[in-house]
């Protein structure tokens, strides 16, 4: 059948039966239905603990000290989260999230080097927080009220 023999009312209905009506293999593939499938994942989705002066004493000492040296030259300000997660005494992982791109890997090293002592084999999740001040910053806020779970690094010139 060509375009021009469905001029007409007549050759528009045929035209919208045929685009309408469902192929064989179409309609056999609707009957087929699947089982559905459930998903879940692994992954550890309890909220980070925030009680890392118990588990790693003097962390906050550590990890200071250890940026202190090795980010003398990026002198920006800005406020990185740290999750970690240990298992046992060992810390298996570590993310640094926010601030300056240029700190996350000082971070992590310095995350690192902390000492902790796990009260198990289970993995743990901990986070922290570190505040970055520039030397002026450093000055003007003297008294930084930054919380239990956080560590200020201020550097100087």
């Amino acid at each position: 059948m060509k375009l021009n023999d469905m001029q007409g009312p007549m050759g528009l209905l045929v035209l919208a039966a045929l685009t309408q009506a469902p192929s064989p293999a179409v309609a056999q593939q609707a009957d087929t239905r699947l089982d559905p499938v459930e998903v879940t994942s692994s992954r550890i989705t309890a909220a980070p603990r925030l009680d890392v002066e118990n588990i790693c004493p003097g962390y906050g000492e550590t990890v200071r000290d250890s940026l202190l040296r090795s980010i003398k030259h990026i002198d920006q300000s800005g406020e990185t989260r740290v999750v970690f997660e240990l298992k046992g005494s060992e810390i298996e992982s570590v993310k640094a999230l926010g601030g300056p791109l240029e700190y996350r890997r000082h971070v992590r090293r310095a995350v690192g080097r902390m000492s902790c002592a796990g009260d198990d084999q289970a993995k743990q999740l901990y986070s922290f927080n570190i505040v970055f001040l520039t030397a002026d910053e450093a000055e003007r806020r003297q008294s930084l009220a930054a919380g239990p779970v956080a560590v200020t690094v201020a550097m100087k010139d």
